[in-house]
C-alpha cells in the first residue's frame, strides 16, 4: 500500500488564492462581529471625497512616515546576535516562503491590499473599539489602553510564526 505524500506543496496560484480568501475573511468577521456584537466598524471608515485628494495625499505620506522607525526597529533587530533572530532569518528555507517569493509583485501587492484592510478591519475597526468599550460610550485613557494591548496581542497571536515573531507583529 503506497504511504500518502505528507508534504504537500502549494502552487503559488494555491498561496496567492488561500492568502486573499483568508485576509479578507478577516474584514468581514469583522462586519460579521460588528453586526453581532457591536461596534460596527464601517463606522471608522472615513467618507472619501475624490475631489479634496489632501487627506488621501497626506495619508499616504503619513503612513510612509511611519513606516520609518518600525523598518529601522526590524533592521537593528536583524543585526541582534540572538538565536531566535536567526531562527525568523532561516524561515526563507521554508517551502512556504519559498512559493510566496515565486509570486509577481502584482499578486504581492494584492495579498498585502487584503491584509491591511481585513486585519485593520478585524484588530483595530472592531476588536479595539469593542474592547475598550464602556457603559459611558466615551472610554477613559486606561481603557483605551488596555483595549489597545489586548487587540495588539491578538495580532501578534494570528501570526505564530515563531516566538519572536508574535511579539514583533504584536508591537508593531
Amino acid at each position: 500500500m503506497d504511504e500518502p505524500n505528507e508534504t504537500t506543496e502549494q502552487t503559488p496560484d494555491d498561496v496567492f488564492l488561500t492568502a486573499v480568501l483568508f485576509e479578507s475573511s478577516l474584514g468581514l468577521a469583522a462586519f460579521f462581529l460588528g453586526w453581532a456584537l457591536g461596534p460596527d466598524p464601517r463606522d471608522l471608515i472615513p467618507e472619501l471625497n475624490l475631489e479634496d485628494k489632501w487627506p488621501i495625499i497626506s495619508g499616504v505620506l503619513y503612513g510612509c512616515l511611519a513606516a520609518v522607525p518600525v523598518l529601522l526597529l526590524i533592521e537593528g533587530v536583524r543585526r541582534l546576535p540572538w538565536e531566535p533572530v536567526r531562527e525568523l532569518e532561516r524561515l526563507t528555507d521554508d517551502s512556504l516562503i519559498k512559493t510566496l517569493l515565486k509570486l509577481r509583485p502584482g499578486e504581492l501587492v494584492v495579498i498585502s491590499v487584503c491584509a491591511g484592510i481585513g486585519e485593520e478591519l478585524l484588530f483595530r475597526g472592531w476588536m479595539l473599539p469593542w474592547l475598550a468599550g464602556s457603559p459611558g460610550g466615551d472610554p477613559t485613557q486606561f481603557e483605551f489602553a488596555l483595549a489597545l494591548v489586548g487587540s495588539s496581542v491578538a495580532f501578534g497571536l494570528m501570526h505564530p510564526i515563531t516566538k519572536l515573531y508574535v511579539v514583533l507583529a504584536a508591537l508593531m
